[in-house]
């Protein structure tokens, strides 16, 4: 909304800013002015001279492309190293991933053929297991003590 117009039917015209009328100090328009607006054009006066200021800032023009052209390659380089990180972890979760699948498997026939073999005997599972936690005991003593 524009600040001359009203906001309702019964409210008051209020003034213009003064921002809205003063001269930029930055070579870039404000976002409510147009690009034409704000510019001053770069025009020599009747005897071929430039003003100062249009010279300086003419002459810092390069510096700040150089500077901006700089950050734009370190973020390049940088979205590059950050993708490279990306794919290579992807490739370790898919790995890891891999892994645990093998190990599920190989685990799931190993449970298969003990509770095979458990049955082959005549001793239930539990008594197995109460072997084994046993055998464990026995390793977990002799490796402490």
């Amino acid at each position: 909304m524009h600040p001359t117009t009203p906001q309702s039917a019964g409210a008051m015209h209020q003034r213009p800013t003064p921002y809205l009328h003063a001269r930029p100090s930055s070579p870039y328009p404000p976002a409510h002015q147009s690009a034409a607006s704000a510019y001053r054009p770069a025009t020599p006066n009747a005897r071929g001279q430039y003003s100062a200021s249009t010279l300086s800032s003419l002459e810092a023009q390069p510096a700040e492309l150089d500077a901006m052209a700089s950050k734009i390659h370190q973020l390049k380089e940088l979205s590059i190293a950050i993708g490279g990180e990306i794919r290579e972890s992807s490739r370790v979760v898919e790995g890891l991933e891999e892994g645990f699948e093998s190990a599920r498997r190989q685990l799931g026939g190993t449970m298969r053929r003990m509770l095979r073999m458990a049955e082959r005997t005549g001793v239930g599972w539990r008594a197995w297991v109460g072997f084994f936690a046993v055998l464990a005991g026995l390793f977990f003593w002799v490796w402490v003590f």
